[in-house]
């Protein structure tokens, strides 16, 4: 959570462009634009208050409603399909 503090105080205060934060953060852009995305979905405000946990902001970006349709789910029923046909094909060739 240290770093999404650090994108935001980039952002906010030093006016750093995503692919500046991206550099000084070592993260690829498209997970600071989503970063982005998501505290703005989330309406955080700058600066953070300093008794927000680290596991309230985690909540806040990632598990609020609002913030979910930023993060498609996979479609489960294929991967456990998926998964069934590895598991089958591996145990059907360690049989051989």
């Amino acid at each position: 959570m240290r770093k999404i503090q650090d994108l935001l105080r980039y952002h906010h205060d030093e006016g750093c462009s995503q692919s500046e934060i991206a550099n000084h953060l070592q993260l690829s852009p498209g997970t600071v634009r989503n970063y982005l995305a998501c505290a703005k979905a989330a309406e955080l405000n700058w600066p953070l208050p300093d008794e927000l946990t680290d596991t309230e902001l985690e909540v806040l970006l990632f598990l609020d409603p609002a913030s979910q349709s930023l993060r498609p789910q996979p479609d489960w029923e294929d991967v456990d399909r998926q998964l069934a046909t590895v598991c089958h094909e591996r145990h059907r060739i360690s049989v051989l």
